[in-house]
């Protein structure tokens, strides 16, 4: 489970009745897909601690039952994670850090994985890169994987 997914259960843990998708995504920033993956992700981790799996309600929202939040509460198994999001600026620099000081070859997953974003706003972000290195007369190269 990543850092989000961590901070999405923390707050279905310490939220007493619902949360939408909408909720969340507006609170983490991403969209109602990426909750829906990252709920995903939580039950699974769930599965494997033996504990009941975020529930969902139509037109109601996510929640977990009592026993669940208890159980969390009392074990160590969940960890306070710390979520934070770069900004586009931030994960822009990020990514001219890794390629011009680094000698390895960087795929996107590695830029999604760092970030802990889509494969979309990871293309945006190079599209964007490129086109400011280009007015310093600098040059960058991608390649499809083969």
């Amino acid at each position: 489970m990543n850092q989000r997914s961590m901070a999405v259960l923390n707050m279905l843990v310490e939220q007493e009745g619902y949360l939408s998708s909408e909720q969340l995504a507006k609170a983490f920033h991403v969209s109602r897909r990426t909750i829906y993956n990252d709920i995903g992700k939580i039950n699974d981790w769930l599965k494997k601690q033996k504990l009941e799996i975020v529930k969902q309600v139509r037109a109601e929202g996510f929640y977990l039952e009592a026993s669940t939040k208890e159980a969390l509460s009392q074990t160590d198994s969940l960890v306070q994670a710390q979520y934070y999001e770069y900004t586009k600026e931030e994960r822009k620099a990020w990514i001219y850090l890794h390629i011009t000081c680094s000698s390895k070859t960087y795929f996107l997953e590695d830029f999604q994985n760092l970030f802990q974003v889509s494969r979309n706003t990871v293309l945006e972000d190079i599209k964007a890169l490129k086109n400011e290195i280009q007015l310093e007369q600098l040059q960058m190269h991608t390649n499809r994987r083969q």
